[in-house]
């Protein structure tokens, strides 16, 4: 009677002794979970970075390999001595050109690279510099003339050469205008009308 009562308390005493011992082992399982999920986030998070840099260096490389293409055809132009047109070699634009499997997309080596390089080259001297129709606060006839031919053949308005013209002159600070017979100046340090243009966009300003 004596040993059934002293071995249910000690039965009691194991059963909860086992039951925190799992619920132990459940906390250090799901901690060692988590500390090794974090390892490998850190991890992940290293190599995306590793790549970005080594990338961002193979960008580079491109874009100095791109600018020593565009010289190397403006110095054998440049040796020709002749006027420049469309029709020469630095006219001629560079299609998606397949790069080394070096510059790849991430994937693997025997994937195939879907990195290209392309562009062209545009000679600066055959655009119409619209700051020339005004270099003061006087229109420039001969260049007023001009933007209107290049309107005309592009369909539009050959009106609006005058009103863009206006518009560039009123960006100029007023010249001072000196008198000979009386020694005074007129128009001296009149401020400008609008600011000037800097980019397309300030072109829907014009009437």
């Amino acid at each position: 009677m004596f040993r059934n009562r002293a071995i249910k308390p000690a039965l009691h005493r194991l059963n909860k002794q086992r039951g925190v011992a799992i619920v132990t082992a459940l906390l250090l399982a799901a901690l060692a979970i988590t500390l090794v999920m974090s390892l490998f986030g850190q991890q992940n998070v290293q190599v995306r970075s590793i790549e970005n840099q080594r990338y961002q260096l193979q960008k580079q490389w491109v874009m100095r390999g791109a600018i020593d293409w565009a010289r190397l055809i403006l110095r054998e132009d440049a040796k020709l001595n002749r006027v420049d047109y469309l029709g020469e070699p630095w006219a001629a634009p560079l299609e998606d050109t397949r790069l080394d499997q070096y510059v790849d997309n991430g994937g693997d080596s025997e994937e195939e690279s879907s990195a290209t390089l392309s562009g062209y080259i545009t000679d600066a001297q055959s655009r119409l510099n619209l700051t020339n129709l005004a270099p003061s606060d006087k229109i420039d006839q001969p260049t007023l003339l001009a933007f209107e031919k290049l309107l005309s053949a592009q369909g539009l308005d050959p009106a609006l050469a005058t009103s863009v013209a206006e518009m560039v002159a009123s960006t100029k600070p007023q010249t001072t205008k000196f008198n000979p017979d009386d020694g005074s100046v007129a128009s001296a340090g009149v401020p400008p009308k609008f600011l000037s243009l800097t980019q397309v966009d300030d072109l829907l300003a014009v009437p």
